[in-house]
């Protein structure tokens, strides 16, 4: 057995041994929060914690911190990408949160494979001719990998989609409030033409093949835990308002997916457009200006379509080469400033930051642009 599958399997009977009244009623995993002033879903101001960050005492007590002074409202952790967080001790963790009126939201990777595919429930490597079927292969039957060396599951496999929203399952029993699927979606760099899917996948596929899995991803959470919430993060340019279907080819037909989400999370960052978009010879020296254009028209969109929807676009706090050129521009204060009310000019209240740092030191929130965040009483000098 793979360590994946045990995962699974010690998840699937924690939910209804540990559990047992959890799919009855109100879950219980949120009653402590009924004193608590908590966020309201569209006004969700998040910043991102890897599993090392949200495992790490002294660093999580930082961050409770830095929310209980400046406007952060909700933390975005990691369950399965960094670490496996979707433990029976981590319990204590999102009650804390919640006892903080922090919203604890689980950002899930679906189709991208994280190491427990590779090893057993000892976490000993698996010889290759044990891996996993549900691993995407190469013409030559070897695991495929993408551009940055990272294996994928198969997103046509419903055993893939079955484990995914299992965990998203256990993950709400343990005390998340949101899903967020990241990754939903084909790959889209390295050799993909290498791939085999074990049956041909053609453009029209890939966008029904994503729309069905988040089709089925809500009909069982909706129906299994009602009161959780479901987001999807997205490419920035697959969340463009255009005739096309799927402008990125790996799968995201914006319209479908806001049907079947509470929350759309576009990933606009600055870095990630090609030079020249927007107006912008360096896209990511324009923050103010990528980010507005890049919103505009979905915001618009999504009030006139889909009201009920909240669009939260992720926003860049770290530094990066410019895509398509060779030039690294810093990101600080400044810049991030520039994103969040860039996005509240267009009258957002939601919107998240992403810095994928693992954080170690006394003072780990300095890795952020903290002062970008407005504080929660401003005649309080901050520390």
């Amino acid at each position: 057995m793979t360590h994946a599958a045990a995962c699974i399997l010690f998840a699937v009977c924690a939910i209804y041994f540990f559990h047992p009244a959890a799919a009855e009623g109100e879950p219980r995993t949120l009653l402590a929060a009924r004193s608590c002033n908590m966020p309201a879903p569209h006004s969700i101001k998040g910043v991102y914690l890897p599993v090392p960050n949200a495992e790490n005492p002294a660093v999580l007590d930082r961050f409770v911190a830095l929310a209980r002074e400046r406007e952060i409202n909700s933390f975005v952790i990691d369950v399965n990408e960094s670490g496996n967080f979707l433990m029976e001790h981590n319990r204590r963790i999102l009650r804390w949160l919640r006892e903080e009126c922090i919203w604890p939201i689980a950002r899930l990777v679906a189709f991208k494979a994280d190491q427990t595919w590779f090893t057993d429930i000892f976490d000993r490597p698996l010889a290759k001719n044990a891996l996993p079927r549900e691993l995407l292969r190469n013409q030559r039957g070897e695991v495929w990998r993408d551009a940055g060396n990272h294996a994928w599951l198969n997103p046509l496999d419903r055993m893939v989609w079955k484990i995914v929203v299992d965990m998203a399952i256990y993950a709400i029993d343990l005390g998340f409030m949101e899903i967020q699927f990241d990754y939903v979606r084909f790959p889209t760099d390295g050799r993909v033409s290498e791939i085999e899917f074990g049956e041909p996948v053609t453009g029209r596929a890939r966008a029904e093949t994503i729309t069905a899995f988040m089709d089925y991803a809500r009909r069982r959470i909706k129906t299994e835990r009602p009161w959780a919430m479901i987001a999807a993060d997205i490419f920035g340019e697959a969340a463009m308002v255009t005739s096309s279907a799927d402008p990125t080819g790996n799968g995201q037909n914006l319209r479908e997916m806001l049907r079947l989400v509470d929350r759309i999370a576009p990933m606009v960052y600055p870095s990630h457009w090609a030079p020249g978009r927007f107006g912008c010879p360096i896209p990511a020296e324009c923050p103010a200006k990528v980010t507005r254009f890049a919103l505009a028209g979905l915001v618009a969109y999504v009030r006139q379509t889909y009201p009920g929807v909240h669009v939260c676009p992720w926003l860049q706090d770290f530094t990066a080469r410019n895509w398509r050129t060779s030039k690294v521009v810093p990101y600080n204060t400044r810049e991030v400033r520039e994103q969040i009310m860039s996005a509240e000019d267009l009258g957002l209240s939601c919107w998240f930051i992403w810095n994928p740092k693992r954080m170690s030191g006394e003072n780990p929130t300095l890795h952020y642009s903290i002062k970008a965040l407005r504080l929660r009483h401003p005649a309080i000098a901050s520390d």
